[in-house]
């Protein structure tokens, strides 16, 4: 391989190749919620500058902490070095942390699959130990978002 970055500043990630919409596409093949820190670091970065130009400084700075604690669980969720029980509790503990980030700045909260923590989504199959392979209803989906809501205790914060 030749170009014009040393090797040692370049990483090679598997991808997966498909077409959506007639269009050829390639995805980086990583963990979901590693994938769901990256946007929601870059959503919040965005909501991180109104809050500074707003001079929200206590928020700026729970945000801004928060942010780099998702950014360090990102580190280690790729990592590869962790046994299986520490990574899912470290991945439950990340999502807890962004659906907290997302409350406090009034951003949309998405259901999760309350195993994996992934999000999902009425296109989303069911888990794998349901072994039907069917995809969320929306009454599911909004069953998920309520037990959600009120397992926060969020319940006076969203009327």
């Amino acid at each position: 391989m030749q170009g014009i970055f040393p090797r040692n500043h370049v990483a090679l990630k598997k991808c997966r190749r498909g077409k959506r919409n007639n269009a050829i596409v390639s995805e980086v093949d990583e963990d979901p919620v590693a994938r769901e820190i990256s946007g929601v670091v870059r959503d919040w970065h965005v909501e991180l500058m109104k809050l500074y130009k707003n001079r929200d400084i206590l928020t700026f700075k729970h945000i801004r902490e928060l942010m780099m604690q998702l950014i360090k669980n990102r580190r280690q969720i790729l990592g590869d070095f962790l046994p299986q029980d520490h990574l899912n509790d470290l991945k439950n503990r990340t999502t807890e942390k962004i659906d907290q980030g997302n409350r406090e700045l009034g951003l949309d909260m998405m259901p999760r699959d309350l195993l994996t923590g992934e999000v999902i989504s009425a296109t989303s199959t069911k888990a794998a130990g349901d072994g039907t392979g069917h995809k969320y209803s929306i009454m599911e989906l909004h069953k998920v978002h309520e037990q959600q809501v009120f397992s926060w205790g969020g319940a006076r914060a969203w009327f």
